[in-house]
């Protein structure tokens, strides 16, 4: 059976059922407004032409106020109407998928009694058709789940506009709160060692109702040098989450280098591999599925953390850099991506130490590859698409921070 990502499964859970009772309340104050607007447009009429006072300029702005407002609310409620089949759509794509997992669970049930027959009344032409439709169900449900999975991404992206609705449409008690997905909260942390680190931590809304999920580790760039929290949503991987491009999982911690700038300092890397292992204990994450992520000089920190601390991270997600590697990434997958003219001589950064490390790590008997984007450099292309495409992997079309969300420590 095709497994159903916790999101939609939330998703389907909280609002099925309450999209149909919100589509209603929306029809109810639609036809409330439709006859507010006839009732204004008369008595509009009739002051017009019947009212001579000192205060007929002020009575008829005040009724075209109430028009103005009335025609916002309706275009509103339209948006609203436009979401809330949004919402019904993903519901019913959910529920489709779980329709396919029984119907994969019954074929499979039975091809596995057709294959314990002894030879004689085995039939294997049908065991055979059995297969191929066990195949095709199998496609059904991948090509659902992503349907299902591209829609709430959708329903995501227009999140600000269900904040206007919920600001002009006041009467409707019951909005979709859940299409939020996550926030963003301040935190810090006191290592074994003393060292504290300030970091932003996104956890799904589902997250802590449900144990075992996936951390990444977002390590930053030396960027501009400021050392405040705004830097961490405004650029990198923060900044793709923040503007709804990416839609995690799993749970993402973003620390802030002591200077704003790089992480080396030997000190704040040990305390920084104790982050994640302390976030998985308070969220009961899963403690084997712990990866590191990175840009330029947080990729440069994603392999010096292997290094120096071997068997602690599942994989590590790159973007632009790398550093000489040692046995440690026997067991710690690596996904690198780098620009083909990123080749500023003696840096960690430059696109043949990154393949040499990708080389190496393979020759160790670990598992390593390199998406090499063609013709770019030192650029925020890679930095972009590398945690906002999909890209083919193991015979798989994935998103490479969902990826590094499924490894599994050895």
């Amino acid at each position: 059976m095709g497994t159903i990502p916790q999101e939609l499964i939330k998703f389907r859970d909280s609002l099925q059922g309450k999209d149909i009772t919100m589509k209603q309340e929306v029809t109810d104050i639609k036809s409330k407004l439709t006859s507010l607007n006839d009732s204004t447009k008369k008595a509009k009429s009739e002051v017009d032409n019947n009212y001579d006072s000192e205060n007929k300029s002020s009575l008829l702005g005040s009724i075209e106020n109430v028009n103005t407002n009335s025609e916002s609310i309706s275009s509103s409620l339209s948006e609203l109407s436009s979401i809330l089949d949004g919402v019904s759509e993903v519901i019913e794509l959910v529920n489709q998928l779980e329709t396919i997992n029984r119907e994969i669970e019954q074929l499979e049930g039975e091809i596995s009694a057709e294959e314990s027959k002894n030879e004689e009344e085995r039939n294997n032409s049908l065991i055979s058709e059995l297969r191929a439709k066990l195949e095709e169900k199998n496609v059904q449900f991948e090509q659902t789940k992503d349907l299902a999975i591209e829609k709430l991404s959708d329903l995501r992206s227009r999140e600000i506009s269900i904040n206007i609705v919920a600001a002009v449409a006041a009467t409707i008690k019951a909005l979709p709160e859940n299409l939020k997905f996550g926030d963003f909260k301040k935190c810090s942390f006191v290592a074994s060692n003393g060292i504290s680190i300030d970091y932003m931590l996104y956890v799904p809304d589902y997250g802590e109702e449900v144990d075992g999920l996936p951390i990444n580790m977002y390590m930053h760039g030396s960027g501009n040098g400021k050392n405040n929290f705004s830097r961490l949503t405004t650029s990198g991987l923060g900044k793709e989450i923040s503007d709804g491009n990416v839609m995690p999982s799993g749970i993402v911690v973003l620390p802030l280098a002591p200077t704003g700038r790089t992480y080396d300092n030997k000190k704040f890397r040990d305390a920084l591999a104790e982050l994640p292992i302390q976030v998985a204990k308070e969220y009961n994450a899963d403690p084997k599925k712990i990866s590191l992520s990175g840009h330029s000089w947080g990729a440069i920190t994603a392999y010096r953390l292997v290094n120096e601390h071997p068997d602690e991270f599942s994989a590590i997600l790159t973007a632009s850099g790398s550093y000489e590697v040692t046995s440690s990434f026997k067991n710690t997958k690596v996904w690198a991506f780098h620009g083909s003219k990123d080749n500023r001589n003696g840096s960690n950064t430059a696109y043949s130490k990154a393949a040499k490390a990708v080389e190496d790590i393979n020759e160790l008997g670990g598992d390593a590859e390199m998406h090499t984007y063609e013709g770019e450099g030192h650029s925020g292309v890679v930095l972009t698409d590398t945690f906002t495409k999909k890209f083919e992997k193991d015979g798989e079309i994935i998103n490479p921070l969902e990826w590094a969300f499924e490894q599994v420590k050895a």
